[in-house]
């Protein structure tokens, strides 16, 4: 199910995973000296999973879906990993 109105640019898209990337950070910082290492590769591989193999699962959608559909979910998984590296680098 989706419940997006679907009015998103690229300006907006690029806001959203913004922030996206930036919880990522904030996260992974406040426990990561708690994880071993198999869990911070969990976390780090969260976006990779929630931005592009998730929807790639979803069993409602056809092949060809699927197909067009990637470009977009490359575009937003590169977005959330871009800021979260953005940010781990600023502070």
């Amino acid at each position: 199910f989706v419940y997006e109105v679907g009015t998103e640019n690229l300006r907006s898209l690029k806001r959203r995973w913004r922030g996206y990337g930036l919880s990522d950070v904030e996260y992974y910082r406040k426990y990561a000296d708690s994880w071993g290492l198999k869990r911070k590769l969990i976390s780090f591989s969260h976006p990779l999973s929630a931005e592009f193999l998730g929807p790639l699962s979803n069993k409602t959608l056809s092949f060809k879906e699927k197909i067009q559909i990637i470009p977009f979910l490359l575009a937003i998984t590169f977005l959330r990993y871009f800021y979260w590296l953005k940010f781990s680098i600023r502070r």
